[in-house]
């Protein structure tokens, strides 16, 4: 294990790096993805949208105009063909696109090149009148026999560009054995087009970064360790002083209230500097979804009291003549907050095949108010999230949104922005 690590490791090398000749303005990213997860973020403008038509495939960047209802490539050359050739600045036949951030006026896209037994990781820029498609840096290269290519959960993980900087998770996995491998996340400097790496891990231990967010001078993101007994680590990285802290959430957690934080992983949001959370004290006899509120200034614990008992809603059922209660709605839910509202997901945001019941999302204030919720027919997996002012669903097969305003009124509609290229590739 440590020759395969030290290959991996040893591959991570600087090649050559693109500066940038405009200053990058730092703006701060929108965490408003439930679970931290959208691999092909919508990217909206006051005249349309911008987004990749493939997931995890091919690069394929295209633009909507809202004035013509039309989806054009994202190519300013009126002789291309778009086919994937060097020459087009929306599509690719080399590129393997893993996620696609719009910032600062561009589109950046982490992709793949496979070039014989080495693979190469790069950050691309594109321009939003399709005239460049420029190269930001070649974070990462693998080869050698144990050769590693990025494996993919499309789960919990995406790009995140804040303040200047573009946060990359990533696994790689040997060829000869999958589960053997490191992950980790690399911080590109978008002006400089230099980067670094944060803590690296064992994917045979971890299965870290996951729910990756970002808020004021700092990079959020947790690590799942696969030994059962080993509780999850919730770590921040300091944009400004380039150090990086575990932050004691379960110690916390302890000391205010004595329980005990015996998860996996915690799914949380970022409210004013502070990572709520939901949490059940006791799953297996009391299923009483309660939301902390962590400070990491202060490292201390509160209780959302104004969520108290509204996070549950038991229905009884006889089962050979004896009532029992089901579980709650809130099964293992995720939370969200875009700046007004408060959201919760039943059984996460993350849905997968094999679960029947349809995805319920449920709309609160930041005071504790339930405004609506609503139910939404499962269609394989999803992912979901919010930017001004409109809710995104993004399944295995195509992407459609419908205005907060019109689902809290119950004038619920939706509609489809777009079907993927590849189909069933989330």
């Amino acid at each position: 294990m440590r020759k395969l690590l030290s290959i991996i490791s040893a591959a991570c090398i600087a090649l050559s790096f693109t500066a940038c000749a405009e200053k990058i303005p730092m703006e701060d990213c929108v965490n408003t993805n439930l679970g931290a997860a959208s691999h092909n973020q919508i990217m909206q403008t006051e005249n349309g949208y911008y987004y990749n038509a493939t997931q995890f495939g091919t690069l394929a960047l295209r633009y909507h105009d809202n004035a013509t209802d039309s989806n054009i490539f994202l190519c300013a050359k009126p002789e291309c063909t778009h086919d994937g050739d060097k020459f087009c600045t929306a599509t690719s036949d080399t590129f393997r696109s893993l996620y696609t951030v719009m910032y600062g006026g561009y589109i950046y896209a982490a992709v793949t090149e496979a070039d014989g037994e080495q693979v190469h990781y790069r950050l691309l820029k594109a321009s939003l009148d399709g005239t460049e498609l420029t190269e930001v840096c070649t974070y990462m290269q693998t080869s050698g026999n144990n050769n590693a290519a990025v494996f993919l959960h499309g789960d919990t993980r995406t790009m995140v560009i804040h303040r200047g900087y573009a946060f990359i998770p990533y696994t790689l996995s040997s060829n000869d054995r999958a589960a053997a491998g490191v992950c980790g996340t690399v911080i590109v400097d978008l002006q400089s087009g230099k980067y670094k790496l944060l803590t690296e891990y064992d994917r045979e231990e971890t299965q870290g970064p996951i729910y990756v967010k970002a808020d004021g001078n700092y990079f959020y993101y947790q690590v799942e360790f696969k030994d059962y007994y080993t509780d999850s680590e919730f770590r921040r990285y300091n944009i400004k002083t380039g150090e990086e802290e575990i932050l004691p959430l379960a110690e916390s957690l302890k000391e205010a209230f004595d329980i005990e934080l015996d998860a996996d992983l915690i799914r949380y949001t970022i409210v004013d500097g502070k990572l709520w959370y939901a949490y059940s004290a006791d799953m297996l006899r009391d299923i009483r979804w309660e939301i902390y509120i962590y400070d990491p200034e202060t490292k201390t614990t509160t209780l959302a009291e104004q969520f108290s008992d509204k996070l549950i809603e038991y229905e009884e059922y006889t089962d050979n003549g004896e009532t029992l209660i089901a579980m709650s709605p809130y099964a293992d839910p995720d939370i969200m907050h875009d700046g007004q509202y408060i959201y919760f997901s039943e059984h996460g945001f993350y849905g997968h095949p094999y679960m029947e019941t349809d995805m319920k999302v449920y709309i609160f204030t930041p005071e504790g108010e339930m405004l609506t919720s609503f139910a939404y027919e499962r269609e394989g997996t999803f992912l979901i999230s919010i930017l001004d002012g409109n809710m995104y669903i993004q399944t295995d097969e195509k992407t459609v949104f419908c205005p907060v305003s019109d689902i809290i009124s119950g004038s619920v509609e939706w509609t489809e922005l777009y079907k993927f290229e590849n189909e069933g590739a989330l």
